[in-house]
């Protein structure tokens, strides 16, 4: 009764276990190419740029694209739908308010790893000093991961790991999306931002409005950091009226998207599919196939890695 759905995830575990170690392989390599990429000709920080979108396209959104022509998936089951123009302010107001969360647990975690030390975010250095390396900069760290990444995660991951049930398939697909980001500092939240993503998915049936939630929340986070460089002194001296004022905005945009979620909730309910959990020891045979467990087992090995060396 429940093979095919076997079947489908131990196809996606397969499919997550490859990424991931392609991505390990490319972690480890990457400052030995860039350090090829700055003796090369032109810009070191274009070439740079050029290089990770390169990589986006090559890690997530191929074997997204290959694995979706191999088994047939039809755009409606990867959720390739449009969405009511009426739902982007909801959307927007929960990317933001998501972010801020992310970034107070990401400080938070920080600062508890480091013992009450200075907090770390880990957000890529990112310059540029003429036009097309700022096009080029936008398209690398925030356009092009957030509609990569979703395609493959949300795309992918949750359309066939919702053979298990839905919360599963969430919960799993947070967990990759956690995994691929590769920083040992920003697991919790980017945990959290997969749970969000992967409800948004599902509530709204559709990754279009994933893609746009994820490219506000990355667009935020490199202004954040362009901000906080660029106004350093100013921040230290008015930190009480500032975490003042953040706290306030904070406290309406919560408020803004519990309303328009619960709007949208009893607007969406009989348009969205929900699937129910199958038998837990079915999903347990099922999700802790082989493939997912040398996923698991890589994903562990990585982050004791990347604690050590903090």
């Amino acid at each position: 009764m429940y093979q095919q759905g076997i079947k489908k995830v131990k196809s996606v575990s397969f499919l997550l276990l490859s990424v991931y170690l392609i991505l390990m392989i490319v972690r480890y390599l990457t400052p030995v190419i860039e350090n090829l990429i700055n003796y090369q000709s032109g810009s070191a920080v274009l070439n740079r740029y050029i290089y990770t979108c390169i990589l986006q396209l090559l890690l997530f959104l191929i074997p997204a694209v290959t694995y979706a022509l191999m088994k047939k998936s039809s755009p409606q089951k990867m959720r390739m739908k449009g969405f009511k123009i009426k739902h982007l302010p909801f959307v927007a107001v929960l990317s933001l308010t998501v972010s801020i969360i992310v970034f107070v647990v990401n400080i938070s975690f920080s600062m508890l790893i480091n013992n009450g030390g200075a907090a770390v975010t880990q957000i890529e250095d990112l310059k540029f000093s003429n036009g097309a390396e700022l096009v080029m900069m936008i398209l690398a760290a925030v356009i092009l991961p957030a509609i990569a990444e979703e395609f493959l995660v949300r795309g992918i991951l949750l359309s066939e790991f919702e053979s298990l049930g839905t919360v599963y398939a969430i919960v799993i697909s947070a967990i990759a999306f956690s995994a691929m980001h590769t920083s040992f500092y920003n697991l919790p939240g980017h945990f959290f931002a997969g749970l969000v993503y992967g409800w948004l998915a599902y509530r709204m049936n559709s990754i279009i409005p994933v893609m746009i939630a994820h490219i506000v929340n990355n667009a935020l986070a490199v202004y954040l950091k362009y901000f906080i460089e660029k106004n350093s002194r100013e921040l230290q001296t008015n930190i009480i009226v500032l975490v003042i004022v953040a706290a306030l905005a904070f406290l309406v945009l919560l408020y803004l998207t519990v309303t328009l979620t619960e709007r949208l909730s009893n607007e969406r309910k009989k348009e969205t599919q929900y699937t129910p959990p199958i038998p837990i020891y079915v999903s347990i045979k099922a999700a802790f196939n082989l493939f997912f467990i040398l996923f698991l087992v890589l994903w562990i090995i990585n982050s004791v890695l990347m604690y050590i060396n903090i």
